[in-house]
């Protein structure tokens, strides 16, 4: 039987024959979540005969009659779409709401570290009570619970405090809803709905919570969305750490190519393992709402809740891992430790004792710290790519325990097992992609 095909995004229409066809709607996947709902109550309160996902049975005069109907939808959700200035807004918004914070925890965290605790470190280490070998080798020595742990303090409390307002004042002002309606269409090119960047931006104050909280994406999204999150979003702690990594580097200026990398790579990832899917479920709308007041008493309980949480949980947690790590290095644990990422690491021609770092940035992303042990000597060693391929894997080759824990709740053993391997997959093909085109380079350079 003959079929004509209505273009929803352009309002063309195939021909329409006079006999009996099937009618149908093409590109609805190019639709936003916003117009798919109001495409669905135009259609019922039109009483259009007409389906969503398949052909319907239809006469000419039924054709015409249904095709200038959602002519004028078409016409009315092109009024209604963002426009291109209002996409940049709403992307120009996301990336304040991060630089800001960032730029501002940067310079204070330098100004603390250099001025307030390097000095009381110094002071505190040449202490007599703290003169026994083993108590130095504890609190001060290249995993001291003081000279390491202090980093988590300096780095990320910062990040943690500026982000979390940042955050609430997006969350409490009304900003959210214009940036989601405003980035949609962008969003779906990478195979997520723009209610999906909700969840998204929660993974830059805690991955975790981010997860529970991509749970309410729609069912075609969710495990995309978890993707992305585990993958391409930096969350407070991570940000802080890598500051710091890239500090005592020298080299802070990598910061912002590392960012950009980390979530190129969640979006290639997603790309690679999870295809936009042709079926759909149609999310509700976000509305546009007028810009509000957002110093409220749950803007202040938000902020507040982000930093007890960090003194609570992040900052005990990380300090243990150092005791932890501390009392191994006096046995050879932490060598056997080098030996299970030794293959990769020779094969990119880095020192396995970076192992270390790598290893526990699995357990918590803070955990990149332990790459400034003996005060950043062994990083300082390192090419800027080097460090960056190293920053990179230890960030993405898992995400924290944590966030893997609530993936297994929100999916299911199976299906999470699967999303951890893609993950490491992807994280060591894109390093060791990195790791050829630094190869490359030096033979161009070489041959000029």
């Amino acid at each position: 039987m003959l079929e004509v095909t209505f273009n929803i995004v352009t309002g063309e229409v195939t021909t329409i024959p006079d006999e009996p066809h099937h009618l149908k709607l093409s590109q609805t996947h190019r639709l936003t979540s916003d117009e798919l709902a109001k495409l669905r109550q135009f259609i019922i309160s039109k009483r259009l005969e007409i389906g969503l996902k398949t052909p319907t049975l239809s006469t000419t005069e039924a054709t015409q009659h249904v095709v200038a109907q959602l002519q004028h939808f078409v016409k009315q959700k092109q009024q209604r779409a963002p426009k291109w200035h209002q996409m940049c807004y709403g992307w120009c918004v996301i990336v304040l709401m991060f630089a800001i914070p960032i730029f501002l925890a940067y310079h204070l965290s330098g100004w603390l570290e250099s001025t307030v605790f390097s000095p009381f470190i110094d002071m505190l280490s040449r202490a007599q009570w703290v003169q026994h070998a083993w108590i130095q080798h504890i609190l001060f020595e290249d995993y001291g619970m003081l000279s390491l742990g202090t980093y988590s303090f300096v780095w990320a409390l910062p990040v943690v405090v500026f982000i979390s307002i940042s955050t609430a004042l997006l969350d409490h002002s009304g900003l959210k809803q214009y940036v989601v309606w405003s980035i949609e269409p962008s969003m779906r090119r990478i195979g997520l709905n723009g209610t999906d960047i909700v969840p998204v931006l929660e993974g830059f104050g805690c991955n975790a919570a981010a997860v529970s909280q991509a749970s309410h994406c729609s069912q075609c999204t969710k495990a995309r969305c978890m993707s992305l999150i585990g993958f391409g979003t930096s969350c407070s702690y991570q940000i802080g750490a890598t500051l710091s990594v890239f500090n005592t580097a020298h080299v802070s200026g990598l910061f912002v190519p590392y960012l950009l990398l980390v979530f190129l790579g969640g979006v290639i990832h997603n790309r690679l393992w999870y295809h936009s899917d042709t079926t759909f479920n149609i999310a509700p709308p976000y509305r546009q709402t007028s810009l509000r007041s957002p110093f409220t008493f749950a803007f202040v309980k938000q902020v507040i809740s982000s930093i007890h949480m960090f003194l609570t949980q992040a900052m005990p947690i990380f300090l243990g891992i150092c005791f932890a790590v501390s009392l191994l290095s006096f046995t050879t644990l932490l060598d056997v430790l080098a030996k299970v990422f030794a293959p990769i690491l020779h094969l990119l021609q880095l020192p396995t004792e970076l192992a270390t770092g790598i290893f526990f940035s699995m357990i918590r992303k803070d955990g990149i710290l332990l790459l400034n042990t003996g005060h950043g000597t062994l990083i300082q060693s390192l090419t800027p790519m080097q460090l960056l391929m190293v920053v990179f894997l230890a960030s993405t080759i898992t995400s924290c325990s944590v966030t893997m824990t609530m993936i297994l709740r929100q999916l299911g053993g199976k299906l999470a097992g699967k999303m951890i391997l893609k993950q490491m997959v992807t994280s060591v093909g894109i390093v060791f992609v990195l790791f050829g085109m630094m190869k490359l380079w030096y033979v161009l350079i070489t041959l000029i």
